[in-house]
């Protein structure tokens, strides 16, 4: 069978059933599961290397089959050891037995192909044969091959002109053949696994291992998670961080950590068998001494385990790849050692012809991810046809590695070229070059032409399952004496503890947003960011406080965090021309969290425009976005710090300026949270530049007027208000179903989806700004524009993802200049041209269908100004783009139908440099029909049988002649080939003409080739030209799209449209609904219909609701419900009531639940307390708070106590709008009757004092009691646990009324002790005898 065949199995068939090889399935075994080291050193099956027969030097007993008996007592002979071990027969399988070391080790053994003897029959002289046999068996190992004895697999990358041609050499055994004859078996010890004399050589290092730890990373304690490792000598694997770093099984990493290799101990390792299939574990890789922990070291010769350890780099010894490396080490063995030494942490795609090699502990991964199969030879080593690029690497990606695509950049004839102009005393190159031409990680995938994008392909699935953004985080802790000031008022906003400054990039849509802000102990800003975007990788400093780290994986789940140093370098550009280098190269060390550094670093790659066209002319942030400008230029130093850090990242990514030069870089500010803004003592300036440019954007989207810039304003929801209320995902299993985000996206294109979740994030709270979207919706759903809606939406299920497209479109017109995939020699070209034509005719259909959408509305008489606005054309006094003339160029200068299989073709007139080699094309062929006909006239019987073959663009020896043998030629005709024998063999010939005729006609198809390639771009850069238009088309079909989904939910029956209240005078809040219900759920947890309530608080009622009932009863649901309402209220949106009046919260506090966060050394009660604390010191009299069951955490009189004061705070200091949910029946007693508070409960019918009847009906007054029994009787707790439970309570009762009146009595004994001493001392004898008649 061919090579090829083990190339395949990425498909996911099931292995083939191969012939066991000489190595047995206990290696195999033994290479992935745990075998614990013997006493005495008996062997496993991954030790054995069967003897050859033939050899002179090997004894084996040639006995009969089964010489022995089960019960027998033997001796097996290890010749690594040079003595025989003791064992007894257990039981016979196959041509072999199972034998049992006096340890318990068993093992099978083919006693045919084995030295043994019966024990105690053992001798010096079969000892010295013994030592002569593994004499030469270690010689073999080890020994240099004779010239022309390399095997192919051995000869993976060979330096010869052969290994550049398109395809790898094969073997040609079929692997299934493997090891048919017996091989010799030996014990493998630390001796054995290296050559004999060898000397401990310089060591480098590798990711591995699990039970190791590496040291802490810097002196805050924090765990270094680029170096912590377990080394497990029984499971040669390592568990790496996500993004390449390893870690192990305590490691903080969040997402599901995959294993790499790792070379086992030196006690373990398992010989390879040079030629044959090894098991994983066996191969060369895990016999390298650099590799091992214990000598791992960085490209700066830094041990593992060093606080400066870089796990992204690789000391590599050559002397320790001579020794133990089969052969020599070809140029093309240290290419790849070369690139591996700079990308350690990477798994590298290595290009060889038309396939993607993965080599050494790389093939580990490939075997043990993607099921591959490893090739035979002592090399690991298994790969990948380039078409299949986008399916491995998304899978690596997805299991949590970084992947680099190794390409090649030169062809065999550039090589050549290379050769001849070596000067005389170099070395001359022996090997094509290749450089890496990306590298990708979960964070930074573009999703280029060569990936696998299918998750593209359903509307909403582009927006639900690509990951989130890549998050660079900057942090400084503030010093102590800033952190607190005891004389403050504890009422105002919390002390600022740190400052970050954060870059999000969105690498799919080639979007940067810059923020800078100070934040409290609790990082509630931080949370709130982590919780909304999502990122799916965060980039952080080495030296990062562990709170932020807990704080990443705690709010994120599966991320992946990169740590970045302040000392970084850039890894070396293997580019041939130094011309080539200079622009991929970032000279020396630097830090990439300077300020100072970034910008310099900006301007030399000349991401965005140049402000001057003068040759010399200094470079100015000119024509830099607006926001990044400002934030430089404005003191956001923590912002552009972390962008820095981003910049770095996408630079070892190689996707830097495809992400940087879309120049879309936005703001970010998180909601206030805390009352007012966490004031800070250094960055203030900063922070506030980066607030007003963040208020300039959500005003565009939005779709609010432009002169309310400075006062445009949200609802600010909070991470802990987020996950509380379930907006984006359920709190049962963290999906999306059953949350509030379910329920209202109902949009067809996925800018719409990121759109309308950027406004379920951020409420508007202005009244007008809430009517006037209202009133969009409720066109949209109700009014004259209802019907063209219907039509619109289905032109917008057609639009696709425009915003992915344009980033796409752009990086194929832009590429950066010096980048390695400008020079890469890839073979599927064709099947690539596809995929860029078909993106790009894709997004011309798009916004096509973009343009019927606004003709849809011509006609339609629109009343809602905002609806007006994004579906009106300008002379209709809307802002919807015409984009027709545009689109009629590129129609006319791109064929759609042509695209549609792929192809392309530059329109007469675009390229001269195309149009020539088209008609020189023409003129070769129609020169080559003449010399037919001329051939024909010369040559007798030539005529009817004269044909010319290979004559298409991409065959190689084109247009050869074929003529029959009868017909009698002349001398220059040069016989190339034939086919068939006797009379009818026919000859295939060619000439000198027809040879010129040739070369002068594939360098026109090459011109012709680089003419329609040139074209492309041309095309796509020109429509990059035109973003901005484009880009207003993609942001009015957003809004329009996120209008429907609303007004499409607000369509339902039993939902209207709320009253938007003003604040007047003292009234600042209130909630009036009438028949609300909650919008997530429809039906009771006993399966009966959702019972509406009415509700009313603020206004002219009080504005603090006390809420008891029983557990169960529906309290919780009822203060979600609220909080739900206001949301969908502000936002533009019809909530589930029958009538609801609203007046707009700045924010919504929440304390729900009971939760505690161990990793962070928080306490249920301290979390409480936390979230208390929060909305203590945030609330404002627009505000909404609701808070289940305060005190819990701890006793029942220190609960109700601070549940009392924070009542008395929430009513006489915050003034805010609260529902406080209860079973303090006490706390319940000492506000009824208060003005400012109102008593609810949640109704239900008792029976018997046994049965209880939910009726999830709100009533007025307090409930009497919490009904703890009959619930626990529902959760079906035992009859007699419930009896003794209902008479502790009642006991509990009793002595709590008794100890009331006991203390009444009391003072009114003591009263009476006052009166009558007074009376006494006073001579009031009349007053005391009126004391004793009434006693």
């Amino acid at each position: 069978m061919p090579k090829q065949a083990s190339l395949f199995s990425f498909f996911g068939a099931a292995k083939p059933a191969a012939k066991k090889p000489a190595v047995k399935k206990a290696a195999t075994q033994a290479s992935k599961a745990s075998t614990k080291p013997p006493a005495p050193p008996v062997p496993s099956d991954d030790a054995k290397i069967q003897p050859d027969p033939s050899s002179a030097a090997t004894k084996t007993a040639a006995a009969p089959a089964h010489p022995v008996k089960v019960g027998d007592e033997i001796s097996i002979y290890y010749p690594q050891d040079k003595k025989y071990y003791g064992c007894t027969v257990d039981s016979f399988s196959g041509n072999g037995v199972v034998v049992t070391y006096p340890d318990g080790q068993s093992e099978r053994v083919n006693l045919s192909a084995t030295k043994w003897k019966f024990a105690n029959a053992m001798d010096e002289e079969e000892l010295e044969d013994e030592a002569e046999f593994d004499d030469e068996a270690s010689e073999d190992s080890f020994a240099p091959k004779a010239a022309g004895d390399e095997s192919e697999e051995d000869d993976w990358l060979a330096d010869s002109d052969e290994e550049e041609d398109d395809e790898m050499d094969f073997d040609d055994d079929d692997e299934d053949d493997i090891a048919e004859s017996p091989q010799k078996k030996r014990r493998i010890s630390k001796k054995s696994a290296k050559p004999a004399k060898a000397k401990k050589a310089p060591q480098s290092k590798v990711s591995f291992s699990p039970d190791y730890e590496g040291p802490s990373r810097s002196s805050t304690g924090s765990t270094n998670e680029l170096a912590k490792f377990t080394l497990t000598m029984e499971n040669p694997t390592v568990t790496p961080s996500k993004g390449g770093a390893a870690s192990s099984s305590s490691s903080s990493s969040s997402r599901s950590s995959p294993t790499l290799p790792v070379a086992k101990s030196s006690d373990e390792r398992v010989m390879f068998v040079e030629g044959e299939l090894n098991p994983m574990g066996s191969h060369l890789h895990n016999h390298l001494p650099f590799l091992w922990p214990e000598n791992l070291k960085d490209a700066a010769g830094v041990k593992y385990g060093h606080p400066d350890y870089n796990p992204r780099t690789l000391m590599v010894s050559e002397s320790d790849l001579a020794r133990v490396m089969p052969g020599k080490v070809t140029d093309a063995k240290r290419q790849w050692w070369s690139i591996k030494a700079q990308y350690f942490d990477t798994v590298l795609l290595f290009k060889t012809g038309k396939f993607y090699e993965m080599f050494h502990m790389d093939s580990d991964i490939a075997v043990e991810y993607l099921n591959f199969n490893h090739m035979k030879g002592a090399e690991g080593h298994a790969g990948a046809p380039e078409a299949a690029y986008g399916t491995v690497c998304k899978k690596l990606v997805d299991a949590g590695f970084k992947v680099a695509r190794v390409e090649q950049t030169e062809t065999p004839a550039q090589l050549a070229v290379r050769k001849k102009k070596t000067p005389k005393g170099q070395k001359k190159p022996g090997v094509v070059n290749r450089e890496v031409c990306a590298v990708t990680t979960i964070g930074t995938r573009t999703y280029c032409f060569l990936d696998d994008d299918k998750i593209f392909e359903k509307t909403k699935a582009s927006a639900a399952n690509v990951p989130g953004p890549l998050l660079v985080v900057k942090e400084v802790i503030l010093p102590p004496s800033t952190q607190s000031d005891p004389s403050s008022d504890e009422s105002g906003p919390p002390p600022a503890c740190c400052e970050y400054g954060v870059a999000m990039v969105d690498a799919v849509n080639g979007t940067v947003t810059l923020g800078q802000f100070a934040d409290d102990k609790l990082r509630s800003r931080l949370k709130t960011l982590l919780a909304t975007a999502m990122p799916s990788e965060a980039v952080i400093h080495t030296h990062s406080s562990s709170d932020l780290l807990t704080m990443i994986k705690n709010t994120c789940g599966a991320v992946s965090v990169e740590f970045v140093n302040s000392k970084e370098s850039l890894p070396k550009s293997t580019a041939v021309s130094k011309q080539d280098r200079a622009p991929m190269e970032r000279p020396g060390v630097f830090d990439p969290w300077c300020r100072d550094a970034c910008v310099s670093e900006m301007k030399r790659k000349s991401y965005f425009p140049r402000s001057s066209k003068e040759a010399g002319a200094e470079e100015t942030m000119g024509r830099w976005p607006e926001v990044l400008k400002a934030c430089v230029e404005g003191g956001a130093d923590l912002a552009i710090g972390a962008l820095g850090a981003g910049i770095f990242y996408l630079q070892r990514a190689l996707v830097d300026y495809e992400i940087m030069s879309m120049a879309e870089v936005r703001a970010y500010v998180p909601p206030t949270t805390t009352g007012a803004d966490v004031e800070s003592t250094s960055n203030k300036k900063g922070n506030d530049v980066v607030g007003n440019l963040s208020k300039q954007r959500e005003v565009r989207e939005d779709g609010v007027d432009n002169n309310a810039i400075g006062e445009v304003e949200h609802m600010a929801i909070d991470g802990i208000t987020l996950e509380n209320l379930e907006l984006l995902v359920n709190l049962t299993d963290g999906k999306m179903k059953g949350s509030l985000w379910s329920k209202l996206n109902r949009t067809k294109t996925p800018h719409g989806n990121r759109l309308l979740k950027g406004w379920l994030l951020r409420p508007l709270f202005k009244k007008e700004d809430i009517e006037r979207r209202a009133n969009a919706v409720e066109e949209l759903a109700n009014g004259t524009a209802a019907l063209a809606m219907t039509e619109a939406s289905q032109l917008l299920n057609k639009v696709g993802d425009l915003e992915r497209l344009l980033s796409r479109v752009h990086s194929m017109g832009s590429v950066e200049p010096g980048h390695p995939s400008n020079r890469q020699v890839l073979y599927e070209g064709k099947t690539h041209t596809v995929r860029k034509v078909k993106d790009f005719s894709t997004l011309l259909s798009g916004l096509e269908m973009v343009n019927k959408v606004g003709s849809v509305f011509v006609e339609c008489d629109i009343g809602s100004p905002l609806l007006k606005k994004i579906v009106k054309r300008a002379e209709q006094g809307g802002a919807f783009p015409d984009m027709k003339e545009k689109l009629q160029w590129f129609s006319n200068n791109f064929d759609k139908e042509k695209a549609k299989i792929g192809t392309f073709t530059p329109v007469p007139g675009m390229d001269d440099e195309y149009d020539a080699a088209v008609a020189e094309i023409e003129e070769c062929k129609t020169a080559l029909m003449g010399l037919q006909d001329q051939y024909c006239a010369e040559l007798p019987g030539a005529r009817g049988s004269f044909k010319y073959i290979n004559t298409k663009p991409d065959s190689k020896d084109k247009y050869l002649i074929e003529l029959p043998v009868s017909v009698k030629v002349g001398s220059g005709f040069v016989v190339k080939g034939k086919r068939g024998s006797g009379p009818k063999q026919v000859n295939k010939y060619y000439t000198r003409e027809v040879e010129e005729i040739v070369s002068s006609l594939n360098d026109a198809y090459d011109k012709e080739a680089e003419g329609r390639a040139r074209g492309l771009a041309a095309i796509f850069r020109k429509f990059d030209s035109y973003r901005t238009l484009w880009s207003t088309a993609v942001q009015v079909t957003a809004m329009l799209d996120a209008l429907s989904s609303l007004a499409e939910v607000s369509g339902q029956p039993g939902w209207s449209r709320p009253t938007i209240i003003g604040p007047k005078g003292d009234n600042t809040g209130c909630i009036v609904v009438k028949g609300g219900v909650h919008p997530c759920v429809d039906t009771t947890h006993s399966g009966d219909d959702f019972v509406p309530n009415d509700l009313s608080i603020g206004g002219v009622k009080p504005r603090v609701l006390l809420l008891s009932g029983p557990n169960m009863g529906g309290k919780s649901t009822l203060l979600r419900q609220t909080c739900l309402i206001s949301i969908l209220a502000q936002m533009g949106c019809f909530v589930p009531a029958s009538a609801a009046q609203v007046c707009p919260v700045d924010r919504i506090f929440t304390r729900l639940g009971a939760s505690d966060k161990l990793l962070a050394g928080q306490s249920t009660f301290f979390v409480e307390l936390s979230e208390t604390a929060a909305a203590l010191r945030g609330a404002t009299s627009r505000s909404l708070v609701i808070m289940d069951e305060l005190g819990r955490g701890t006793s029942t009189f220190d609960g109700t106590a601070i549940a009392h004061a924070v009542v008395k705070s929430l009513v006489e200091d915050s003034k805010c709008l609260t529902m406080f949910a209860t079973h303090y029946h006490s706390l319940l007693a000492d506000w009824e009757g208060e003005d400012q508070v109102r008593l609810g409960h949640m109704k239900c019918h008792v029976e018997d004092e046994s049965n209880i009847t939910f009726l999830y009906q709100l009533g007025d007054g307090p409930c009497p009691k919490s009904f703890g029994i009959n619930v626990a009787r529902l959760a079906g707790l035992s009859e007699d646990i419930l009896k003794i439970a209902a008479e502790r309570s009642k006991a509990f009762a009793k002595e709590m009324a008794c100890g009331e009146e006991d203390e009444e009595e009391g003072r009114e004994r003591m009263d009476l002790v006052r009166n009558i001493k007074e009376m006494c001392e006073g001579g009031n004898a009349d007053g005391l005898a009126s004391i004793v008649g009434g006693l």
